[in-house]
């Protein structure tokens, strides 16, 4: 079976879940700014589109290929040299701070469904290769989330969370446990 990683919005393919928080994350990260510096928001399935475009133009969240068309119409300062290049630099490298946070969360999701199948394996006597983020999750257990923000540890339930912002974002963060939702 297909490894998967966990987002807000649920299980996904490894791939598929790279492109929908690395899209997110460029909404989230400049969600209160102007439409005009940053106009791109989410459509679906990890694609970005202009805000005023109906979805005619697609672009991949390809954050670390400055050469790929996102970057030309989601930092157009930037690409042109026009007003704001050294700010549209700085929120790019946000952007790509983001985008390899949620990367490096999904590594730790199939790092830890791999430890929960081998200790599943070495318990039944059996060999499983499956490393799904959901198995051995007991239902007193929320698993570990990359909520479009940052990445949460397995947590317990009616166990609060708690995690220092990450530089990309601002204050403090909290996110209690609650199963099933």
């Amino acid at each position: 079976m297909e490894s998967m990683c966990r987002n807000e919005l649920g299980y996904h393919p490894v791939n598929v879940y790279l492109n929908i928080t690395c899209a997110l994350c460029y909404v989230y990260t400049f969600h209160s700014a102007d439409q005009a510096t940053y106009p791109l928001t989410y459509f679906h399935d990890g694609f970005l589109t202009h805000h005023s475009d109906n979805a005619s133009d697609l672009y991949l969240p390809t954050a670390f290929d400055r050469s790929s068309p996102v970057y030309a119409a989601g930092f157009p300062a930037t690409v042109s040299g026009g007003e704001g290049g050294a700010e549209s630099d700085h929120d790019a490298q946000l952007w790509r701070d983001c985008c390899q946070a949620a990367a490096d969360c999904c590594v730790d999701q199939l790092k830890a469904a791999k430890h929960d199948s081998n200790q599943t394996s070495r318990s039944n006597g059996s060999h499983h290769n499956h490393p799904s983020s959901a198995e051995g999750l007991s239902v007193r257990e929320c698993p570990m989330t990359w909520d479009g923000w940052q990445c949460w540890a397995r947590t317990g339930k009616g166990e609060t969370a708690q995690g220092s912002c990450p530089r990309y974002i601002n204050p403090v963060s909290s996110q209690v446990c609650s199963p099933g939702i």
